[in-house]
């Protein structure tokens, strides 16, 4: 009896054992990954599309890092609907953080002798989405030509089944007239004012498109199928509102956008009462920061000598290494023409500089965008170091005047500008007008009180702060990306370009608005600045080993270190240490995870030898019994 109860006792001691094994692994495994990946929180897929050419390569480029700068979760897709021709002839920009998809081309419709690109926008989509469904719950819609400004939020924006959320277009006057009652019968017309008047069998809306995946499936066959029946209509030159269709027989180059709308409609999907700053196109007025900027019409810096367009750089090619002609006044590679910098608007303030500011924006996110590209691809000449030192000083100086901007936007009184606009407001036209109405446009802030679209100032907020360098004496200030991609590369530099950059950033930015901060930093001052920064987990920087698998062929890629930082994109390597430091803490990583391996192994030993002794113990103990019944079976024979 002793004897199994001490086995009993034993087998308790193994049972306690494993399970201090298991705990271990547990902590292990969690230690090992303090922070879910973004593809596992994420919930939104956003999907860009564009062509086989230099001239959406570009555009694309400069959306990722406007991603990245507006701290959007979520993996990013480029769909490229191409021809077997254009795949020969145009290799794609490779674009860090990006996934590219590619599709057949839908552009030529054989059955009406008609190219329209446009098609390729909800062919891909529908491509897309039957052969690479993502697991995201949601999908973003985006144009190549739009630059980023804040996250899309799924709860935010009200997006759910049913009901997706889109900036309103007001010029899409066939959601609302005979195009629609020709092609969209059956649909009840809406009651509501939330895209558009009362009576329209279809929503206003455009690009962007936010929308839950499982109404994209039922609309986007249905966006292919009513593009091509607008885009053929024979009535649809004057019922679109399209600009370019002003003659009888000519095809609306919108009928895309109708495709979208018919088919939201007819798959029963609305979106939500419309934020008339959802966006804006550069250089136009507006009362509060928009959510994106769309830059498809030439624009300019008015009082500043500066315009752009991106129609003029069909050709730039943002992969040339260089020498750039930057004196060019359209260049064909290198960098964008600079436009002027934030210090020079010293004529106005409050909602007006704002206009000035989100007016340059574009144009300095793509410039930042060519330089990270520049920095990562190129031999790191001169010229690249001279040129993307400019593009860094002008990205800090916008961050520094959004800040300066924000308490005097917060601090506006909201009134109306006409003293007629109560009069319109019984007119009922902050409905019927509503761009002008509440400010919209570059005409002024509107009526915005008569309207009843005064908002709580507190909440204005001028960017998105996902890249922000946390002060010694307390609050933060931005840190654009390639400052410290540039730091890297000038610190061992003694050439005019180092010299420069170290001028240029050391007088800060705005004048004396802000004090001096002598870049590039001493090696000593700054392993400090990150040491402090890691002990108290500033910047949210997390080290990732990684090991990664070709899919289907077995063979490992090499190991990959990922940093994964509140960044803004031009970096996942932003405000991390040097290299050095990053590859010790690699090391450091991956020796503790074979620490972790190793103790997991030795109490799975441990285990493994006590339970054999157990074993051992109980075999000592079978046999007593057998042979004394063996001995009294041949003594009752016996005896027999």
């Amino acid at each position: 009896m002793t004897q199994d109860k001490g086995c009993t006792n034993l087998t308790r001691f193994v049972c306690i054992l494993a399970f201090i094994c298991c705990s271990i692994t547990s902590v292990s495994s969690v230690g090992g990954s303090d922070e879910q990946s973004p593809r596992q929180i994420a919930q939104v897929h956003t999907v860009i599309t564009g062509g086989c050419s230099k001239y959406f390569d570009w555009q694309i480029l400069g959306f990722a890092y406007s991603f990245r700068r507006a701290g959007q979760l979520g993996p990013l897709t480029r769909l490229l609907p191409c021809t077997k021709e254009e795949l020969k002839s145009h290799t794609p920009i490779e674009i860090k953080g990006v996934t590219t998809y590619v599709a057949p081309s839908f552009a030529k419709d054989s059955e009406h002798n008609d190219s329209y690109p446009p098609y390729n926008k909800p062919g891909a989509i529908t491509h897309w989405l039957r052969f690479a469904e993502p697991e995201e719950p949601y999908i973003l819609i985006m144009d190549s030509d739009i630059i980023m400004r804040r996250p899309y939020v799924p709860d935010e924006l009200k997006v759910r089944p049913g009901w997706a959320s889109a900036p309103y277009y007001d010029f899409l006057r066939g959601a609302a007239n005979e195009l629609a009652q020709t092609h969209l019968q059956g649909v009840q017309a809406r009651d509501d004012t939330n895209l558009g008047p009362k009576g329209r069998l279809a929503d206003m809306a455009g690009a962007p498109y936010f929308i839950t995946k499982e109404d994209l499936k039922m609309v986007a066959p249905m966006w292919s199928t009513f593009a091509t029946k607008v885009r053929n209509d024979p009535k649809a030159w004057n019922l679109t509102g399209d600009i370019h269709t002003s003659e009888p027989g000519s095809k609306p180059w919108i009928a895309e956008m109708y495709g979208y709308i018919f088919g939201a409609a007819k798959a029963n999907v609305w979106h939500n009462p419309v934020d008339y700053f959802h966006w804006i196109y550069p250089g136009y007025f507006t009362s509060e920061p928009p959510r994106v900027l769309h830059y498809g019409l030439l624009w300019e810096v008015k009082g500043h000598n500066y315009a752009f367009d991106k129609a003029w750089y069909k050709n730039f090619d943002p992969q040339q290494c260089g020498p750039w002609d930057m004196s060019a006044e359209r260049p064909t590679a290198g960098l964008f023409p600079l436009p002027p910098s934030p210090s020079t608007f010293t004529e106005v303030t409050g909602p007006f500089l704002l206009k000035l500011l989100l007016a340059i924006e574009p144009v300095v996110v793509l410039n930042s965008a060519l330089c990270e590209h520049h920095l990562e691809h190129c031999p790191l000449t001169e010229q690249i170091l001279t040129e993307c030192a400019k593009v860094a000083k002008l990205e800090q100086e916008l961050d520094d005047a959004y800040d300066d901007l924000e308490p005097i936007l917060r601090g506006n009184e909201c009134k109306d500008q006409y003293p007629d606009c109560p009069g319109w407001e019984k007119d009922n036209q902050c409905v019927a007008n509503p761009t002008m109405m509440l400010g919209a446009t570059d005409l002024g802030p509107g009526c915005r009180k008569s309207c009843k679209r005064c908002f709580a100032n507190a909440a204005i907020q001028t960017r998105e702060r996902v890249n922000d360098e946390v002060l010694e004496e307390g609050g933060s200030q931005s840190r654009p990306p390639v400052v410290a991609l540039l730091e890297r590369h000038m610190r061992s530099q003694q050439s005019l370009a180092a010299k420069l950059w170290a001028s240029s950033m050391g007088e800060g930015s705005q004048g004396k608005r802000r004090e001096p901060r002598p870049l590039p930093r001493l090696k000593k001052d700054l392993e400090e600045v990150m040491e402090a920064k890691k002990e108290a987990s500033i910047g949210n920087v997390r080290l990732k080993l990684r090991h990664k698998h070709a899919p289907g062929t077995g063979q490992s890629k090499h190991v990959k270190l990922r940093i994964q930082a509140r960044s803004s994109g031009m970096m996942d390597v932003l405000k991390g240490p040097s290299e050095e430091q990053l590859t010790a803490e690699a090391l450091m990583q991956a020796n503790l995870q074979r620490v972790r391996w190793l103790g997991i192994s030795l109490c799975a030993l441990w285990v493994t030898i006590i339970l054999m002794f157990l074993a051992f113990l109980q075999r000592q103990q079978q046999p007593s019994t057998p042979s004394s019944a063996r001995a009294a079976q041949k003594a009752g024979k016996g005896l027999q």
